[in-house]
């Protein structure tokens, strides 16, 4: 007897075209600004896992990328400093990171920032061309707290 799958609704501005990828769909150029893609290659799983994070935290974290993948860059660095709101884009120094600087297999010349991912939750890492790469995962905020 052979089972039948549940077909699943997704949310299909999630996926990108490999046109959308390379930098040159429409919306860079309506927007001004390169679109921003998000990796977690360079994860510092060790400090904090996505495992830890509840149900809740990880419908939030969903709901930021999300919202980050409606942004262009320069949108999103427009949106840092003390403001409240938004994404806070704010650059931080190496010396506030577990393990004193950048991950391993990285080249230690990228600027490291923290974004946030909502009112308590953030997330950390460096911009390398059109993606984000979260090396850090700050779920209580205590790496700039």
């Amino acid at each position: 007897m052979q089972k039948s799958l549940k077909r699943r609704n997704v949310d299909s501005s999630l996926f990108v075209s490999l046109k959308d990828a390379a930098g040159d769909g429409a919306r860079t150029a309506q927007h001004g600004g390169i679109d921003i893609f998000v990796s977690i290659t360079y994860l510092q799983h060790q400090y904090e896992c996505f495992s830890d994070w509840g149900k809740q935290e990880m419908k939030s974290f969903w709901r930021f990328l999300h919202k980050l993948r409606q942004y262009t860059w320069v949108e999103l660095q427009r949106s840092g400093g003390n403001a409240r709101s938004g994404f806070g884009m704010t650059k931080v120094s190496r010396s506030r990171y577990p393990t004193g600087g950048y991950p391993e297999d990285t080249d230690g010349n990228s600027d490291m920032y923290e974004l946030r991912v909502d009112q308590r939750r953030r997330v950390h890492g460096f911009r390398d061309g059109n993606i984000f790469h979260i090396c850090w995962l700050d779920r209580n905020h205590r790496i700039c707290s």
